[in-house]
């Protein structure tokens, strides 16, 4: 069997899940790339070559077809150009969440060395994608749960240690009073009472890092509360919302007193980051 081969019929194995139809072709090619140790976009020149790993690729689509996320079983997943080491007990890095990285990114463009505060890091992704734009940044990257500080470690270590973990609870006040010139967050946010009508493969991931309480901004209030005091005079907080919680986080941006608020939409036209300035 050649590469082209074993990715036709993985393809065709997983289109027969309803909801692996449209992802089938690209799943099929992520699995093979990542068994033949090759980078994905090269993954077609191979597809003459002799695939020696049918039964390791059984496998995984077997694993796949279970339900279990395809960026668990691979181990790994790309977020801003870079590689970072995801399993079960972190999030799943999202194409999305980028706008929250270019929305920092902008603001600290001609600040030198600032210093940046990633809230809820899980695999440190958001944080360590500003530290590698921003070279003299100084990030600190904050998360509670130990499977997904365990990633973060992993991944703050995989990137040269640009960041500093830190596990601490951020609905909790924080033990220092260091200023930061950008805060950034990814929090959960998923109301309580969605969880259970997400998507199959959403809820393996862990529901510490979805759910956002009642009204899923209970992430939002105590990082308005405790941690936007934090920053500098001129400082930005930018966090992601849901798609429909943006009336919302800004009217808690306002009653932080913070000046300047916007709400970036994403490729989809969604709602997807709000960010204000805290007043000079």
């Amino acid at each position: 069997m050649t590469v082209g081969e074993a990715c036709r019929k993985a393809e065709q194995a997983l289109a027969k899940a309803p909801g692996l139809r449209q992802s089938a072709a690209f799943e099929a090619r992520c699995m093979i790339a990542w068994l033949q140790g090759t980078p994905l976009a090269r993954i077609r020149m191979l597809y003459h070559q002799p695939f020696e790993r049918a039964a390791a690729l059984r496998r995984m689509v077997e694993d796949r077809l279970s339900g279990r996320p395809l960026q668990y079983i691979l181990g790994s997943w790309d977020f801003f150009g870079l590689t970072f080491a995801v399993g079960e007990g972190v999030l799943i890095p999202r194409p999305e969440t980028e706008l929250l990285v270019e929305t920092a990114l902008s603001f600290l463009q001609n600040r030198p060395s600032p210093a940046v505060l990633d809230l809820c890091a899980g695999t440190g992704a958001v944080g360590i994608a500003v530290a590698k734009n921003q070279p003299f940044a100084r990030v600190t990257a904050v998360e509670w749960e130990e499977p997904a500080f365990s990633y973060l470690l992993r991944n703050a270590e995989r990137h040269g240690g640009i960041v500093r973990a830190v596990r601490a609870d951020v609905l909790r006040p924080p033990g220092v009073k260091e200023a930061f010139d950008c805060i950034v967050s990814n929090p959960p946010y998923i109301p309580s009472s969605a969880l259970q009508s997400l998507q199959p493969e959403v809820q393996r991931e862990p529901f510490s890092a979805l759910d956002g309480g009642g009204d899923g901004l209970r992430f939002y209030q105590a990082i308005c509360l405790f941690w936007a005091p934090l920053l500098a005079p001129g400082g930005l907080l930018a966090v992601e919302i849901g798609f429909d919680q943006g009336k919302a986080v800004k009217e808690l941006f306002h009653a932080a007193e913070l000046s300047e608020i916007r709400v970036y939409r994403d490729l989809g036209g969604n709602d997807r980051v709000v960010a204000g300035i805290k007043r000079s």
